[in-house]
């Protein structure tokens, strides 16, 4: 469990990996998260959603993400809370690019650093699609040793419910002090990502391996044929010249 604070110069940032009750309970009154939102950032988000609250949005996202060694594709747990100048993030720590994104974001130089907090989730999102993007081509990569037929076709769907809700942030977000081009931008960018991909996991279909035996046993019959009746007609035709 880690718990890292930011305030940029526009809003506070709050990244948990794996709470705890008692790291969620004290956020709870200092943040007026709603208590349905509290409870789910204890878990792991077994479903896409997006929930507003007063001047707060919940988000919860399932991303796809290679396992190198087992050659399948495992999901990846996102849940967000913003609100004007409030943007909270939890994780079970298993994508590196949230990570990477919240250090970068220490930096003063870094270019989100004066902006809003939906400015700051749609650059997450956006850098979350570009890495899902760098995980479905390791995966399209292996796909003919791979045995998650089940898993490609269900992230794919995921990814597609997860485009569509990437896509309704926008008229959600206007109430959050934004009315900002990079946010839109940024969201459609995610939005294109996201559907390309998961069209690309769902049409990725395994290659089975050919095997010898099954073919010969189809073809055998029919090679055996037809070299009999070529050979009979080679010899009419050799009886016929030399009468």
């Amino acid at each position: 469990m880690a718990i890292h604070e930011i305030q940029t110069a526009a809003i506070r940032l709050v990244y948990l990996q794996r709470p705890t009750e008692h790291d969620v309970a004290g956020l709870r009154t200092s943040l007026r998260l709603h208590p349905l939102d509290v409870e789910e950032l204890l878990g792991f988000p077994r479903r896409n959603v997006i929930r507003p609250f007063r001047d707060q949005l919940y988000i919860a996202s399932r991303w796809p993400a290679y396992e190198p060694l087992t050659k399948e594709l495992r999901a990846v747990g996102l849940q967000l809370v913003v609100g004007p100048g409030l943007l909270v993030l939890v994780d079970d720590g298993a994508c590196p690019t949230i990570q990477s994104f919240v250090d970068s974001l220490m930096q003063p130089a870094h270019p989100l650093w004066q902006a809003s907090s939906a400015a700051v989730m749609a650059g997450l999102l956006l850098a979350m699609a570009r890495w899902t993007e760098q995980q479905v081509n390791l995966f399209a990569k292996e796909i003919v040793t791979s045995h998650g037929d089940r898993d490609r076709i269900d992230f794919g769907q995921s990814l597609e419910t997860v485009s569509r809700q990437l896509a309704s942030l926008e008229p959600l977000l206007m109430p959050i002090q934004t009315n900002e081009a990079e946010v839109r931008l940024s969201l459609r960018l995610a939005v294109h990502r996201c559907r390309h991909q998961a069209a690309e996991l769902l049409r990725l279909q395994r290659q089975p391996t050919r095997q010898l035996t099954p073919i010969l046993a189809t073809r055998l019959p029919r090679l055996v044929g037809g070299y009999a009746v070529a050979s009979a007609v080679v010899v009419l035709i050799m009886l016929f010249l030399r009468s």
